[in-house]
């Protein structure tokens, strides 16, 4: 089961350098830029599969997001 996570970031921070450098996450690739590798960056975001390197995390506030 996951595990209930809160913090402060800038609203177009990337979700991508969320998951990485605030919530220390790993197994995504921080160099991606604009989805140019498909599927390296990818969360389920309320359960459909997103590139978190093109979602800024204000579209991910409140919701559940499962990382590989």
């Amino acid at each position: 089961m996951g595990k209930l996570r809160e913090l402060d970031a800038h609203p177009m921070a990337r979700l991508l350098d969320v998951l990485r450098c605030e919530l220390q996450t790993d197994g995504h690739e921080g160099g991606l830029r604009r989805g140019r590798i498909a599927g390296a960056c990818s969360v389920l975001l309320n359960g459909e599969l997103v590139n978190s390197c093109l979602v800024p995390v204000a579209q991910a506030d409140g919701a559940e997001i499962e990382t590989g």
